[in-house]
C-alpha cells in the first residue's frame, strides 16, 4: 500500500492551491518539489488528496483564493476523504470519485443555507463533482423539500458525468421528478447508466426519463405506477426493469422489443394477461410476475431459452402451458398460491431445475417422481405444505 506522512494541520485550501495575483496575471511558477509541501492525510480516516490535483483544479479555476474560513461542507471534509477507496494513487492523476464517500459533504451541501455557501465550497465542489460517476442521496426529501429540491438539481447540472444515480425513498412525486428531470434537457445525465427511484409516490414517469438511453437499469419499485409508457422501448440498452409493487394493469407492446433485457420483475401489480410477446425477450434470464391476477400463461413462454428463475406464485393458475418444459435452463420455479390440483410430468425432465416451490395449492398427494427428484444427484428443494 502507499505509504502516506502527515503533516501539520495546515487549511487544505491556501496550502494547497497557488495563488493568482490578479485577474488575467499569469500563475507562478511551482515551486521546487522539495519545496512544495507534502500530500496532506486526515490519519482518523487515512485519506489523501494530491497536492498536484489541486495544483491542477485550481489552475482550470483561475480564481483568487477567497479570505480563509470554515468550510460548509465540514472541514473540507469532501476533499480530505475523496481518495478512500483508492490503495494506490501512484498511477492515477484524476482519480474516480464516487459519491459514497463524499456522504457527509452533500449532507452538508443540503441543510447549508445557500447564502452561507462560500467561494472556496464552490470550488471544492466543482472539483469533485465534475469527476462524480456515483451519487446515492436515498431519504433526503426533495420532493416535499424545495430548497433540498432546487439543490438536487444544481447538484446534477454540475456532475456531466454521472452513471449512477440512487433517489430511493425520496418522497418524489410526478411534478417533483419531472422538475428534477429537466435537467435532461439541458444536456445533463447523458451518462446515466443505472437509475433507482424505489420507494417514491409516483404515478407517471416524466419523458425526459426516455432521453437517457445510455440506461441499463431502472428501478421503479414501490411507487403507484398505473401505466408504463410505450416509450419504454426507447432504452434499447436496458437490461434490468423492476416495476414490483406498483398498479399497472396491462404492458405496452414496446416493452416486448428491448434487445438486451435480462431482468423483468413485475411482482405485486394489477396484471391479469400476459401477452404471447413475452417470448420475444429471448435474453431474459428472471421473470417475477408474483401477485398479480394472472388465469393463465402464454405458450409463448417456452421461447425463453436463458430464462433461469421464474416467479409465478399468488396468480390464479389452474394449468401451465406445455411448452414450459422447454425451460432447460431453469433453475428456480415459484408456483405457489395457485389453484393448481395436478403438477405435469414434464417438471421432471428440467434437469437444471433445484428449487420447486407448490404451497398452499389445491394439490393432491405428491407423485413420486417428485420424491425422486429431491434425492442424489437431483437434491431438488421442493417447498410445499404437504407431507412428503
Amino acid at each position: 500500500m502507499h505509504h502516506l506522512k502527515k503533516v501539520n494541520d495546515i487549511p487544505l485550501t491556501h496550502a494547497m492551491l497557488p495563488r493568482a495575483a490578479s485577474p488575467g496575471a499569469s500563475l507562478p511558477a511551482a515551486a521546487p518539489a522539495s519545496e512544495q509541501p507534502a500530500d496532506t492525510l486526515d490519519t482518523a480516516r487515512g485519506v489523501l488528496f494530491p497536492n498536484e490535483i489541486l495544483g491542477e483544479i485550481w489552475k482550470h479555476i483561475l480564481l483568487p483564493p477567497p479570505a480563509p474560513r470554515r468550510s460548509c461542507l465540514g472541514e473540507h471534509e469532501a476533499l480530505r476523504r475523496v481518495s478512500q477507496r483508492f490503495k494506490d494513487m501512484s498511477n492515477q492523476r484524476w482519480p474516480v470519485i464516487e459519491s459514497r464517500i463524499l456522504d457527509g459533504a452533500i449532507e452538508n451541501f443540503m441543510r447549508t443555507p445557500s447564502h452561507q455557501f462560500s467561494d472556496v465550497d464552490q470550488i471544492h465542489l466543482n472539483a469533485i463533482l465534475a469527476r462524480t460517476k456515483t451519487l446515492y442521496l436515498d431519504k433526503i426529501p426533495f420532493g416535499t423539500d424545495a430548497d433540498k429540491q432546487s439543490k438536487l438539481i444544481d447538484l446534477l447540472s454540475r456532475a456531466p458525468n454521472i452513471e449512477k444515480l440512487s433517489l430511493e425513498n425520496c418522497r418524489l412525486n410526478d411534478v417533483a421528478l419531472r422538475k428534477i428531470f429537466d435537467v435532461v434537457r439541458i444536456g445533463g445525465l447523458k451518462s446515466l447508466t443505472e437509475l433507482r427511484l424505489n420507494d417514491n409516490r409516483l404515478t407517471m414517469l416524466p419523458e425526459q426519463l426516455f432521453d437517457l438511453t445510455a440506461l441499463t437499469g431502472l428501478w421503479l419499485a414501490g411507487n403507484q405506477i398505473t401505466v408504463l409508457p410505450e416509450r419504454i422501448g426507447d432504452l434499447a440498452a436496458l437490461t434490468d426493469l423492476n416495476l414490483m409493487y406498483n398498479r399497472l394493469t396491462t404492458l405496452p407492446e414496446r416493452l416486448f422489443d428491448l434487445p438486451a433485457l435480462t431482468k423483468l420483475y413485475l411482482t405485486r401489480n394489477h396484471l391479469s394477461v400476459l401477452s404471447g410477446r413475452i417470448g420475444d425477450l429471448a435474453t431474459l434470464t428472471e421473470l417475477w410476475l408474483t401477485g398479480n391476477q394472472l388465469a393463465s400463461v402464454p405458450e409463448q413462454i417456452g421461447d425463453l431459452k436463458a430464462l433461469r428463475e421464474l416467479g409465478l406464485g399468488s396468480n390464479q393458475l389452474t394449468t401451465l402451458p406445455e411448452r414450459m418444459a422447454e425451460l432447460k435452463a431453469l433453475k428456480e420455479l415459484w408456483l405457489g398460491g395457485n389453484q393448481l390440483t395436478t403438477l405435469p410430468e414434464w417438471l421432471g425432465h428440467l434437469a437444471a431445475l433445484r428449487v420447486l416451490s407448490i404451497r398452499k395449492n389445491p394439490l393432491g398427494p405428491i407423485p413420486q417422481w417428485i420424491l425422486d427428484m429431491k434425492m442424489p444427484p437431483r437434491n431438488l428443494m421442493v417447498q410445499t405444505d404437504i407431507p412428503l
